[in-house]
């Protein structure tokens, strides 16, 4: 059951991230019984759909391997960095469990990462773009490419709540959005150079596409696309709208430099609301330690 109905096992991550919380204070493997008593005290209110919910929660996540379970319990996060790790070891677990399979069928996960490659195709959902983005604009896209789903208000609400603490969307003010996966990207950045001081920009869109295979050439995006007869595919040497402005991002945050070769056959072209076809050949990730040259 679709975890972008709040109705269904998974859905509300506002749970999950209370459950890790509790997991990395007590920093020792809880039972379900130890946990519920933990996140739901006895002095509060008795509510069978709270409790249920709770359970509920924390056993599809317990599930997909979030959390180590043994005969002890549910154990916390081994990750150095603690609960803070949380959204990107969540959306790992979900890459982890779908990737290899179709996305565009299965009601579990299977939505939200579909209708994540979507609009991360739409250049239109992006900064800067004619049109800020809403709620409302964001069902009636869903609607208009996926017209056998079942998309409403409530099911679109939870989409785009989920897609923020996951870091593909970036809230404008109350009301508007942007699709930007700078921070879905920015804590794999490390690990992908490996030490490296630079890559090419294959080589990196290669480890980001082992990373992430929802963005540009990744195997889930590119099944999202093949359903997708009304966007036309971009040429193979660009990179689309949200990717672009998530890469100036990190460049203006001094995370990473991007830098163009002279006749570099490789080269991929960065275009947006924000840039015009700016060229790019290779990326720096300095990590701000460094000045521009």
């Amino acid at each position: 059951m679709s975890i972008i109905n709040n109705a269904n096992p998974g859905s509300d991550f506002r749970i999950v991230a209370l459950v890790d919380r509790v997991l990395s204070r007590v920093n020792k493997p809880q039972t379900l019984m130890q946990l519920e008593s933990l996140c739901r005290p006895e002095n509060l209110p008795k509510n069978e759909n709270a409790e249920k919910k709770l359970i509920s929660n924390i056993k599809f996540w317990s599930d997909l391997g979030l959390w180590v379970q043994t005969e002890e319990g549910i154990h916390p996060t081994t990750n150095p960095e603690g609960h803070s790790s949380l959204p990107r070891r969540m959306l790992g677990v979900l890459i982890k469990n779908y990737v290899g399979k179709s996305i565009m069928e299965g009601s579990d996960g299977q939505p939200l990462l579909r209708n994540l490659g979507l609009m991360l195709c739409e250049a239109s959902m992006t900064l800067n773009a004619a049109n800020p983005l809403t709620k409302k604009i964001v069902e009636e896209t869903l609607k208009g490419h996926w017209p056998n789903e079942v998309v409403n208000s409530n099911v679109t609400g939870l989409l785009v709540d989920y897609l923020q603490f996951l870091g593909f969307l970036e809230r404008i003010d109350s009301e508007y959005y942007c699709v930007d996966p700078t921070r879905a990207i920015k804590p794999l950045l490390k690990q992908m150079f490996d030490g490296k001081p630079e890559m090419g920009i294959e080589e990196f869109l290669e480890q980001l596409n082992k990373n992430l295979p929802i963005l540009d050439g990744g195997s889930m995006r590119q099944e999202v696309e093949q359903n997708l007869p009304n966007i036309s595919p971009l040429p193979s040497n660009q990179i689309s709208a949200s990717l672009t402005n998530a890469l100036l991002r990190l460049e203006r945050s001094r995370v990473i430099r991007l830098a163009q070769i002279s006749d570099d056959p490789h080269t991929k072209v960065l275009s947006s609301a924000l840039v015009d076809n700016r060229l790019v050949s290779k990326v720096e990730f300095t990590q701000g330690a460094v000045e521009w040259r």
